[in-house]
C-alpha cells in the first residue's frame, strides 16, 4: 500500500486547483476510487492558510472551509504548528506530494507543484 501525502496551502493556486480536480464536482473525481482500488490512500495536509501576503498557520475554520469549498472526498488534516514546513517543506513549492511506501514507511518518489498527470504515483500503484 501507499499513501499520497499531498501538502497544501490554502492560499495557493495550484493546490486549489488540484483539490478541485479531485473533489466530488471536479474534473478528476473518479480518480480516487480508482487510487483506492489500487491499494493507493490519498491524504491532504493543509500547511498555510489562506492569508497569501502574509501566510500564517491554518486552524478547524480553514480545514473546514477547504473542505466545503472544494467537497473533498479524501483525507484532509492541517498543520497547526507549521512542523512541515519546519522540517523542511518550501512554502513556494505546493503542493508538495510525497508517496510513501506504508510497508516500509519510506518515500519513494516526491515533486512540487501542480500535476495534472499524476505519472509518479500511479507508477507506485501500478508495482504493486
Amino acid at each position: 500500500r501507499y499513501l499520497l501525502l499531498h501538502i497544501s496551502a490554502a492560499w495557493s493556486p495550484p493546490c486549489n486547483q488540484e483539490a478541485q480536480d479531485l473533489g466530488l464536482n471536479g474534473a478528476k473525481k473518479d480518480l480516487i476510487n480508482k487510487w483506492l482500488a489500487k491499494g493507493g490512500l490519498f491524504m491532504t495536509v493543509l500547511v498555510q492558510d489562506y492569508n497569501q501576503s502574509n501566510p500564517g498557520a491554518p486552524n478547524a475554520t480553514h480545514i473546514a472551509k477547504w473542505i466545503n469549498q472544494h467537497q473533498v472526498q479524501t483525507s484532509t488534516t492541517y498543520d497547526p504548528t507549521q512542523n512541515l514546513i519546519a522540517q523542511g517543506i518550501n512554502p513556494w513549492a505546493f503542493p508538495t506530494n510525497l508517496v510513501i511506501d506504508l510497508r516500509t514507511m519510506r518515500i519513494v518518489s516526491a515533486w512540487y507543484g501542480l500535476d495534472t498527470t499524476y505519472q509518479k504515483w500511479e507508477a507506485a500503484l501500478n508495482e504493486q
